[in-house]
């Protein structure tokens, strides 16, 4: 049987007649080039149903570039399209004139470029769309990008504030939820959110390493793996009905989670084992073994899978990306651009920067990096001002889209903004050592090591100037944390350095590290996020006609700027981040004063939340043990499996209480 349907072209909204044949289906698993192992795609013909261990089901066989490593993927069967991620290469690949039979002639499209190196990330498929959402947990980020998108480096961050390690991710199209797993040690949560990013909710915690998840559209059921708990799991799309339909009883090392009708699959790298398992019992249905092959990323090719229907981007003519939303179709641009004020389909460029980017000066020049250079994406430097002088130092006000520079040439200090493209002298400083812009207060903060005084200036107002600091040891390098109002600086010589520290709130200066622990510290980073002051004490030296520079740095992995760009880097000083909002984000800080779980609502604001089996105090901030005659009245009503597990510290068990139709017996 064949059916012919109408399908429209993401960008151009074009329609076509496809057809899709219903016995084109299967398993397609993709295995990780090992040894004399190549990569290669395997896919297990007909329908998974039938699948059965003692049946003999022989894969056939697509050869892909021997080091390729399928990490995540998902199947467009109505578009005759497999979609991958290739954690090898860092792209985002789609097979075109894909088929379970593979006889037809296959092409290799790039969909996006410039993914960070981990094997960790996960895509997701909007079939109705053609969508395509990844995360990145280096970056901290959730992506989204037209797969019909021509442009390979065009991208939308959907996710970014308040995100922690994300790692799998699903999706429904039809009901318009995303899913995705923010990953920590000792409790991992599922978030809801819409296609657009919004209204997130956590719908599940105290959970472990859930490495893959999926969301079956037919039952509003989610299912995913835990590496930690060696378990397959399940709830419905608000976190209720949560059970464990499957366990092992050793090690594991799920990669990839699957559903087709009553089946959900797995992928165990660990044994190189691929298993299907029913639904609600648990009971396994069919095994193949890889013998040393390691398989990874899998997905079930069936058309069954992703029913066509009416939505509102059907007709709607978006520049960039289009997503159905409740309330319609809704225009988004990729990064660095915004909607037209009067066309709110299409896109203009938002400022000069185009998104994120890392900003460097050579002395007379401010140039600029895409900011995913950092993971080894190749990108030519583009110069946007020019100075008659000579600057010695940057910042950047990324809320603001301005950025700050000193000249040392005149001692100013001088703002100049990315949209209007137009500078303006601040305020006359004396021969600084380092310069830092407060965020939260609007404020300009520089070291002078000649006088030993650090100074702060509005950043906002010109010629207002105070001393806050005096009487300091050559004090360089100043860094600022601004939500825990604090100064950090290096100070002494070279032979005898220190790091200081600075407290607005008690006025004292500390010393929090000397020459017993330091080896010369050559910059300084604060880590909001991670609550830590990084030192380097090895700057990358660039080779000149002119000299040797030395580069400031503020983060990992420049040494991948210079090596890929140097034509175009010529003798760069400094470097600064322009990184968006992520910096206001309340989470960041002190987990945001929340005792267990930290949920940023807003840029500025968040919302404390408990983990399974305990609940919010009246402070808002720390959580409760729900007491023990509660917890009784209700295991009484329970009469089906219940399992309870003690945290073991040396032996890390997970803490849980599984209740529910079908949970496993132990």
């Amino acid at each position: 049987m064949v059916m012919f349907y109408f399908n429209q072209h993401p960008v151009s909204n074009s329609f076509f007649i496809a057809t899709a044949p219903y016995a084109d289906r299967g398993l397609v698993v993709g295995r990780v080039p090992f040894f004399w192992y190549d990569a290669e795609l395997d896919i297990f013909q007909g329908d998974i149903e039938s699948f059965t261990t003692a049946s003999d089901i022989s894969p056939k066989v697509y050869a892909l570039n021997g080091y390729e490593h399928v990490s995540s993927m998902k199947s467009d069967p109505n578009n005759e399209r497999l979609i991958y991620l290739d954690y090898q290469r860092q792209l985002i690949v789609a097979l075109e004139n894909f088929n379970t039979w593979v006889n037809t002639n296959i092409t290799e499209r790039v969909i996006q470029e410039g993914l960070s190196d981990t094997y960790h990330a996960r895509i997701a498929y909007d079939w109705l769309t053609g969508n395509i959402y990844w995360t990145d947990n280096k970056y901290d980020w959730i992506a989204i990008k037209s797969v019909d998108h021509p442009d390979t480096s065009a991208y939308k961050i959907l996710i970014h504030e308040g995100l922690r390690i994300p790692k799998a991710i699903a999706i429904d199209p039809i009901k318009r939820f995303l899913f995705y797993a923010e990953y920590g040690y000792s409790n991992t949560i599922l978030m809801r959110s819409d296609l657009l990013g919004g209204d997130r909710k956590i719908i599940r915690s105290g959970l472990r390493w859930v490495s893959d998840m999926i969301a079956d559209h037919h039952s509003s059921m989610l299912y995913w793996v835990d590496n930690t708990r060696l378990s397959v799991e399940r709830s419905d799309y608000d976190g209720n009905h949560w059970e464990v339909i499957y366990r092992k009883s050793s090690n594991v090392f799920f990669t990839a989670i699957a559903s087709y009708k009553n089946l959900v699959c797995m992928v165990d790298y660990y044994i190189q084992e691929v298993s299907c398992i029913n639904k609600i019992t648990g009971t396994v249905t069919w095994t193949t073994s890889y013998n040393y092959k390691f398989p990874w990323g899998m997905d079930a090719y069936a058309i069954d899978n992703h029913p066509q229907e009416a939505h509102p981007c059907q007709n709607y003519r978006c520049s960039d990306i289009c997503i159905n939303t409740n309330d319609g179709a809704k225009c988004i641009c990729k990064e660095g651009y915004e909607l037209e004020p009067n066309n709110p389909k299409n896109c203009i460029a938002s400022n000069i920067l185009k998104g994120k980017r890392l900003l460097f000066t050579n002395g007379t020049d401010v140039c600029m990096f895409d900011i995913r250079v950092l993971t080894g994406y190749k990108d030519n430097a583009s110069c946007f001002m020019h100075w008659n002088g000579t600057i010695n130092f940057i910042v950047v006000d990324t809320n603001r889209t301005k950025l700050f520079f000193h000249d040392e040439s005149k001692s100013e200090i001088y703002s100049y903004d990315l949209k209007t493209k137009t500078s303006k002298n601040l305020v006359t400083s004396g021969s600084l050592s380092g310069l830092q812009y407060d965020w939260i207060g609007n404020a300009l903060y520089w070291s002078e090591s000649d006088i030993g005084a650090i100074k702060v200036a509005s950043a906002s107002m010109t010629d207002m100037t105070t001393t806050i600091i005096h009487n300091l040891d050559r004090p360089r390098n100043l860094e600022v944390y601004p939500h825990g109002r604090m100064l950090f600086w290096i100070a002494g010589t070279s032979n005898a350095p220190m790091i200081q520290s600075y407290s607005f709130d008690t006025q004292n200066v500390v010393t929090i590290l000397n020459r017993a622990t330091l080896k010369d510290p050559k910059a300084l980073c604060y880590s909001a996020g991670h609550e830590k002051i990084m030192q380097f004490t090895t700057l990358v030296e660039i080779q000149s006609h002119q000299g040797t520079y030395m580069m400031e740095l503020v983060g990992l992995f420049f040494q991948l700027i210079y090596r890929r760009s140097r034509p175009l880097l010529r003798w760069p000083l400094l470097i600064q981040i322009f990184n968006g909002k992520k910096l206001v984000n309340a989470c960041e800080t002190n987990n945001g004063g929340c005792e267990q779980i930290c949920f940023a609502t807003t840029y500025t604001d968040r919302e404390c939340k408990c983990s399974f089996g305990f609940e919010i105090e009246t402070n808002g901030l720390n959580c409760t043990s729900k007491c023990n005659d509660e917890l009784k009245k209700i295991l009484t009503k329970i009469s089906t499996a219940i399992t309870i597990e003690y945290q073991i510290e040396h032996l890390r068990t997970p803490s849980k209480l599984e209740v529910g139709p079908g949970a496993q017996k132990e």
